[in-house]
Parts: structure tokens; sequence; C-alpha cells
């Protein structure tokens, strides 16, 4: 099964979201999204999105800020979801 992760990014009052718009897969191009991606190998939820974020977006988001809220999927793919509320004092 392909495991994936996907976070949403809210400033603290809620106003703002942060969302990518997406090169691959080909059904999703120029589509926007949430952040995310796939596991790598060893790697629990947690450890994918806060590595995930920092990748796509270059902010630390420690993983103890994400809260998960559920999961989409299927019996090919799961997708754990997660929110998170982000102070303009990030790095």
């Amino acid at each position: 099964m392909k495991k994936y992760t996907l976070a949403f990014i809210f400033t603290t009052d809620l106003s703002e979201v942060l969302l990518v718009r997406k090169k691959s897969p080909e059904w999703q191009k120029g589509k926007l999204n949430g952040v995310g991606g796939k596991f790598e190998e060893g790697e629990n939820e947690l450890q994918c999105i806060e590595r995930e974020v920092f990748e796509e977006t270059g902010v630390k988001i420690p993983s103890e800020k994400f809260v998960y809220f559920g999961f989409l999927g299927n019996d090919e793919w799961k997708a754990y979801l997660f929110v998170v509320q982000l102070d303009s004092d990030a790095d």
C-alpha cells in the first residue's frame, strides 16, 4: 500500500492557508493542494509530514505542532491528513 501525508498550514487567525500548485502526477498538474508527499522507508506519519513540509516550503515545523484529523484512502493508498497553525515568527 502506498502511504502519503498531507498538511493544511493555516495562519494563527485561520484567515489564510498555504497551498501548493501541483506539478505531478499528471492528473493533478496545475491544481492546488496542501503540502505533503510519500513516506520514505522507516518513517511514521509525523516524521513524513515534518520532512515533506520542510522540503516543499523551507519552513521547519516541529512534528508536535501538527494535529492529525483523519485519512483518505482505499485498498491501494492511504493519505494521513494534518492541520497546523503557523505563527508569523516561524523560521
